[in-house]
């Protein structure tokens, strides 16, 4: 069986500038990640999955207007 070697293709969401930039600098140092979107609400966000590809998300849960969880 052979491993994949692509990227894991993330999209980061948080509405806080200073934790988004820290969070998108700590998944470009692990290799294997790909930071393929960033959106600081969750309009933002859909707009991006509409888009682009991605594997996982990671999503702020507190943020104004709808949650990281809507």
């Amino acid at each position: 069986m052979e491993l994949a070697t692509e990227d894991v293709r993330v999209v980061v969401v948080d509405d806080e500038p200073l934790a988004r930039d820290e969070l998108v600098f700590c998944l470009e140092q692990v290799g294997g990640v790909s930071v393929v979107g960033q959106a600081s609400d969750v309009s933002s966000a859909l707009a991006i999955l509409e888009s682009t590809e991605c594997d996982a998300i990671f999503v702020d849960l507190r943020m104004p207007g709808p949650s990281g969880l809507a």
